[in-house]
């Protein structure tokens, strides 16, 4: 009977892994041609720049059909602008809170998210073939399914809506696409070892 339980546990546990693996991870290939036309007439009509155009083209057409990270670096603004929502005196992170109370949800709706946040300690210790580049107040690292989703969310008009808080936040930002190779903190290699863990010390007991 204890068995029976036993093994009945493992395959639920199995089935619910498998199940946020298929989520988690991205099986629709790279974006298409006509996908690719479809973002960009989306984002020609929310008015964005041709520089900005050319540049998701580009990350459009090298698409490899995995998930990636995006490298951001953040200088503050410590005086921003005043906007509606979050009026006048409003300090930098109240607009990019506004800007994330949309962006985190529409993030994890399509099994993405940020796995690193962190504040800068000090002056660039390393600068090479960039100007005026010292200062950075933030580091984040935020994860995709895949660039589909990407230009899912960016080409979606409440995004827009919302990203100009996060401009108005700044003083200066780099956002890098990255493909990891190696990645320690992926939740499906983690969680494996949760279950593995976990299955073992049940069998013990």
């Amino acid at each position: 009977m204890i068995k029976a339980l036993a093994t009945k546990r493992n395959a639920v546990l199995l089935t619910l892994y498998a199940a946020f693996v298929f989520w988690y991870s991205h099986f629709g290939g790279p974006i298409t041609t006509s996908e690719q036309e479809a973002y960009i007439k989306a984002l020609t009509n929310q008015g964005i720049s041709e520089e900005q155009k050319a540049r998701l083209a580009a990350f459009m057409a090298s698409d490899d059909g995995n998930d990636f990270v995006i490298v951001n670096l953040i200088h503050l603004n410590p005086s921003p602008e005043t906007l509606p929502a979050t009026g006048p005196g409003a300090p930098a992170s109240a607009l990019i809170n506004h800007y994330m109370e949309h962006m985190l949800l529409a993030q994890l709706l399509k099994a993405s998210h940020p796995f690193f946040l962190a504040q800068g300690v000090g002056p660039t210790i390393d600068l090479l073939g960039i100007n005026d580049a010292e200062t950075w107040t933030q580091g984040a690292l935020f994860r995709y399914r895949s660039r589909r989703d990407l230009m899912e969310i960016i080409s979606d008009p409440q995004f827009h809506a919302r990203h100009e808080y996060k401009l108005a936040a700044m003083l200066q930002t780099i956002a890098v696409p990255v493909t990891p190779s190696l990645q320690m903190s992926d939740p499906r290699f983690l969680l494996a070892l949760l279950l593995l863990a976990f299955s073992n010390r049940r069998r013990q007991d």
